[in-house]
């Protein structure tokens, strides 16, 4: 009886931290991806009163198209990231043949932190927030035009 693989997906959101540099590409017909590692985890504090990072998980993050291009273009290394997408198990063989697994993500939506602004109580519109909070764009399809 032949064996038939599964995979089963979780669609989820949170937030991480991308670990290496991004890798941007394009295929032969044109078509940005991307490929970097994310790690979730939960900061606590110990009985020191340290944080210390706990239930880490690593994740190889993967993007397409433009969406791919705007992850290359506003993220690098150490900077901190909101993802949306499936999550599910890869296996796949090393050089000495044993068989590897990891978790992967297909990105659906990407976003970063909005940086806190200060307000001002002089009434002037120069001391309103933008609507975009750090006036970038939240991602390629975040515009007045849609």
């Amino acid at each position: 009886m032949e064996q038939q693989s599964m995979t089963t997906t979780l669609d989820t959101t949170g937030t991480g931290f991308i670990i290496a540099e991004i890798e941007l590409k394009f295929t032969p017909a044109g078509q940005a991806v991307a490929n970097f590692p994310i790690s979730f985890g939960r900061n606590v504090k110990d009985l020191a009163g340290e944080w210390e990072k706990r239930d880490t998980i690593l994740v190889r993050a993967t993007a397409w198209g433009l969406l791919a291009e705007f992850i290359a273009e506003n993220f690098q290394a150490k900077a901190e990231i909101e993802v949306s997408g499936p999550i599910f198990e890869q296996s796949w063989t090393d050089k000495d043949g044993n068989e590897r697994k990891s978790l992967a993500m297909r990105v659906r939506q990407a976003s970063g932190p909005i940086q806190k602004r200060e307000y001002s109580n002089s009434g002037s519109d120069a001391a309103k927030p933008s609507k975009r909070g750090n006036g970038k764009k939240a991602s390629p399809w975040d515009s007045d035009d849609i």
